[in-house]
C-alpha cells in the first residue's frame, strides 16, 4: 500500500481551446463529478473564467455546482466509481485529501495564474441555460479542448490527447493519464520524460503500466486520495489501448478517426448494399478497438445494426 499523503497538489495539465474565438489557455484538473455514479473526470478551467464541469459555467456558477454536490471531493461510500474509457468499480477503505473549499481555491488559483488582471472574464448572468423559442439550451457548447506542450523553442504548441492508464508501483496502482502528442511521443502522468509511442509495448511488457487491476487492489488517484477496489477494475486490452493511441495520433495529424471512417463506410454500405462495401465495412469495424465500437453507430442503436449486417440478424439487440 502506498503511504497516504495528505498534502498533495491536484493533478492537472495544460489545455488549450481554439473556439469560439482564438486560442484560450487553461488547465484540466482531475476531479469527481457526482451524477448517479461518481465519475473520475476533469474540470477544465480557462483563463477567461469559463469552467467546463460537464457543461460550461462561469466562476459564480461553479461555486453553485460545488454547493449542489455536482462537483465533489470524493465518492460516497455506496457509490461506484466510473472512469470513462476505462471501467468502474465499487470503492472501499477510501482515504480522501480534498474538500469543496480546496477545489474552489484551486479553480480560482488557475484563473488568477493565467489571467492575473482578471481581464475579460466570462459572466453568464446567473444561468448556464437560455430559452430559444420554447426550448431551453445550454448557453455555451463544446469547445474542443486539447492537451498541449510547448516545442523546444517555447513558442509553438504541440497538441495532444490522452487515455486513462494505470502506473504500476509494487502492490498498488496509480490511475493517471497517458498523453500522446502530435509529434509521436507520449507522456505518462506528470513525468517530464517523453517516450516514443512505439515504446508502449515494452512499457506494458516490463510491467510499468497496465489497463486492469484485480479485485481488492489499492488505487491511488494523484491529488485526490486512494481506495481499494471491490471488483476487477479496467476492461481495455493492451492491443486495443495501443491501437486507440495510434488512432489519436492520426487524428492529431489531421486524419479521420477509425470510428469516423467506419461510420462513413456503413453509410456507403446502406447506399450500395454491395459485397465490396460490406467487406470494406468489415475491415474498418474490426480495426476499431472493441471498447470504441459502440460509437460507430447512432446514440440509440450504437453498433448493433453494423454487427447485424456483418455477422447476422441474431446479433441485433
Amino acid at each position: 500500500m502506498w503511504p497516504f499523503r495528505k498534502k498533495q497538489c491536484f493533478e492537472s495539465w495544460p489545455i488549450v481551446r481554439s473556439r469560439p474565438v482564438g486560442k484560450t489557455y487553461g488547465r484540466s484538473i482531475s476531479l469527481f463529478i457526482n451524477n448517479w455514479q461518481c465519475h473520475l473526470t476533469t474540470v477544465d478551467v480557462y483563463q477567461d473564467g469559463a469552467i467546463d464541469c460537464w457543461g460550461f459555467v462561469d466562476r459564480d456558477l461553479f461555486r453553485v455546482k460545488l454547493q449542489s454536490r455536482w462537483v465533489v471531493p470524493a465518492p460516497k461510500a455506496d457509490q461506484n466509481l466510473s472512469v470513462f474509457n476505462f471501467g468502474f468499480t465499487g470503492v472501499r477503505e477510501g482515504q480522501w485529501i480534498q474538500t469543496c473549499t480546496s477545489i474552489a481555491h484551486e479553480v480560482e488559483s488557475v484563473v488568477q495564474a493565467l489571467n492575473p488582471k482578471l481581464h475579460g472574464l466570462l459572466d453568464m448572468q446567473g444561468s448556464d441555460t437560455e430559452e430559444r423559442g420554447k426550448v431551453r439550451y445550454a448557453k455555451l457548447g463544446l469547445f474542443g479542448k486539447k492537451t498541449y506542450r510547448k516545442d523546444t523553442t517555447g513558442t509553438a504548441d504541440i497538441l495532444g490527447d490522452s487515455v486513462p492508464i494505470l502506473r504500476v508501483a509494487g502492490d498498488a496502482f496509480e490511475l493517471t493519464r497517458l498523453v500522446v502528442y502530435a509529434d509521436g511521443v507520449c507522456q505518462l502522468g506528470s513525468d517530464e520524460k517523453l517516450v516514443p509511442i512505439d515504446s508502449l509495448p515494452s512499457l506494458y511488457d516490463g510491467g510499468k503500466i497496465c489497463n486492469t487491476a484485480s479485485c481488492g487492489s489499492r488505487i491511488v488517484l494523484p491529488g485526490l486520495g486512494e481506495f481499494s477496489t471491490t471488483t476487477d477494475f479496467g476492461c481495455v486490452s493492451v492491443h486495443d489501448r495501443i491501437g486507440e493511441l495510434h488512432d489519436k495520433l492520426n487524428e492529431l495529424n489531421g486524419k479521420a478517426s477509425i470510428v469516423t471512417t467506419c461510420a462513413k463506410l456503413f453509410e456507403r454500405y446502406e447506399q450500395e448494399h454491395s459485397l465490396e462495401a460490406k467487406e470494406a465495412l468489415r475491415e474498418a469495424y474490426e480495426a476499431v478497438p472493441e471498447h470504441l465500437r459502440c460509437y460507430c453507430g447512432d446514440m440509440d442503436t450504437r453498433d448493433t445494426v453494423i454487427r447485424a449486417v456483418l455477422y447476422g440478424e441474431d446479433t441485433y439487440e
